[in-house]
């Protein structure tokens, strides 16, 4: 759910690291990266600096922390492990410590997977603690999540394995809705990604991931996210100098359109796959049903709004989305699937024997099922600040909804950000609107009492002629051309009522108009 975001500082930054198992860093002399001032300036690497103050720490992610603090940036700290911790190695660091939660975790089995989630979390908050407190850091100020591994591990080295069976896929999945959800918490302007202590598929599973989150991040605040990879020198002893690099920086601004536009965000066909060759269980039958019916759902919005983005009918949406906001309920279905996601994430099982603990997945989670959760804020976010519409009654027309055109122009420029050629077609017509209202109202300014007196003479006598042209124009009404209501930004002439009402400028379409501009736009 979308919240209302406060205008974040410029100098509010979410720091993210991904850690493999940290019992065994050497403690190094790192030297830090310094962003640029200016949020603009981050995707011009020669305003990044290796500045020669060193940071000595057993990471990099926390001594960037530091440094970033000392600068005077107002840093969020957000470290992930993954939850195979839950069976620590042999450990230089801290080896008492941790040799007291190898015995406690060998005399005591693992039953439920919440078991294994404790116990990986403790794991890396221990070491979070000790870390932080060397670079004087308070440990309560940063947040540890544990994301779903896979792989064969012996705690300490014993005779008890640990198996963590599953897909990637499912860690994926869980790693982009936690980020995404503490992007929004967060509040942030930029965003720095180390991935110098993270194992096998974590960096990469993190770039992409965050890159997607940032992505919609800024399409709902409306602001440019400055977003940055780090990578410090592998330390191979302690003592050792190591640099933290820039891999990449970059400037990401987005808006809903801009998301919403061919090739846009599309939900997966399926929402799980069985990894097994068995039935799936019950509670993945009633969640993969319930996905289904919103996908169903959503499928039509989406396309529609693809077609706005893309022609600029924005008319048209604002339409469609105030009669969402009356009728059925939109953003509960989605959010029960949001939810219903993350407890599959965390049913994984567990069985213990003697010498071995399973924890697995039956199943896998398909990669891009977070797309539902962003939807779900993009149309929050669109119908919530969509424009009111008036209810008028037009003469031999019937029954219309009108929309201010200031609004409707707010509404395109601030809030959906169409693009070029979009945006074009959306302001060609808007003027072309404004000009022939403000030249029927220069007319009759000028010509004044004569104008109309000279109007209903006319009138009087072409009463018939008059009358065969009027009903020529009812008859037209909603006898839509299909190129020329996508050429026209939506506002062809035959679906278009313009009104004035004290001084505004109102224009939108006719109820009986709606059924048949549907079809329109719902048609491939």
């Amino acid at each position: 759910m979308v919240k209302n975001m406060r205008d974040g500082g410029e100098r509010d930054l979410l720091l993210v690291g991904v850690w493999g198992f940290p019992g065994n860093w050497f403690r190094a002399n790192y030297m830090p990266l310094k962003p640029p001032q200016e949020i603009r300036k981050w995707p011009k690497f020669v305003e990044w600096e290796n500045i020669r103050r060193e940071v000595t720490s057993h990471s990099t992610t926390l001594s960037m922390a530091r440094f970033l603090e000392d600068e005077g940036w107002n840093v969020k700290t957000l470290i992930y492990g993954m939850d195979t911790l839950a069976c620590p190695g042999r450990a230089r660091e801290l080896e008492d410590e941790i040799q007291e939660l190898i015995l406690r975790f060998r005399d005591s089995p693992p039953r439920q997977y919440k078991e294994i989630l404790e116990r990986a979390a403790e794991v890396l908050r221990l070491y979070v603690k000790s870390y932080s407190e060397e670079v004087e850091l308070k440990a309560n100020s940063i947040d540890i999540s544990i994301v779903p591994g896979i792989g064969t591990f012996r705690l300490a080295g014993g005779v008890i394995r640990y198996q963590f069976l599953g897909s990637i896929t499912t860690c994926s999945v869980s790693l982009e809705l936690d980020l995404y959800e503490k992007l929004k918490e967060s509040e942030c302007r930029a965003v720095i990604l180390d991935i110098s202590h993270g194992i096998n598929y974590l960096p990469s599973l993190a770039l992409e991931t965050l890159n997607r989150a940032v992505r919609v991040y800024s399409a709902l605040t409306g602001s440019p996210i400055g977003f940055a990879v780090c990578n410090g020198d592998p330390v191979m002893s302690s003592g050792q100098n190591s640099v933290i690099h820039l891999v990449r920086a970059q400037l990401v601004e987005e808006t809903p359109f801009s998301l919403l536009a061919p090739p846009g965000l599309i939900l997966p066909e399926r929402s799980v796959k069985m990894l097994e060759r068995r039935r799936p269980p019950e509670h993945v039958r009633t969640f993969e049903d319930g996905y289904r019916e919103v996908r169903r759902r959503l499928e039509r919005f989406t396309y529609s709004a693809s077609k706005v983005a893309t022609h600029g009918l924005v008319l048209y949406l604002v339409t469609q989305l105030s009669n969402m906001r009356v009728g059925e309920d939109w953003l509960s279905p989605l959010q029960r699937v949001v939810e219903g996601v993350k407890q599959l994430i965390n049913l994984r099982e567990v069985s213990s024997t003697a010498n071995l603990v399973k924890v697995g997945y039956s199943y896998s989670l398909e990669p891009d099922l977070p797309i539902i959760s962003y939807l779900s804020d993009l149309v929050e976010k669109l119908v919530e600040k969509a424009p009111e519409l008036e209810e008028t009654e037009v003469s031999e027309i019937g029954r219309a909804k009108l929309v201010d055109l200031e609004d409707l122009k707010r509404y395109a420029e601030e809030v959906a950000g169409l693009k070029q050629p979009a945006k074009r077609l959306f302001e060609y017509e808007i003027s072309n609107i404004e000009k022939r209202v403000c030249g029927l109202r220069r007319i009759f300014k000028e010509g004044g009492v004569e104008l109309l007196s000279t109007i209903h003479s006319l009138a009087d006598k072409c009463e018939e002629e008059l009358e065969s042209v009027r009903r020529e124009c009812i008859k037209k009404l909603c006898q839509i051309d299909r190129r020329n209501f996508y050429a026209h930004a939506g506002m062809e002439m035959n679906s278009v009522v313009v009104s004035v009402s004290d001084g505004r400028i109102l224009v939108g379409y006719p109820e009986k108009c709606l059924e048949e501009l549907s079809k329109i736009v719902s048609d491939p």
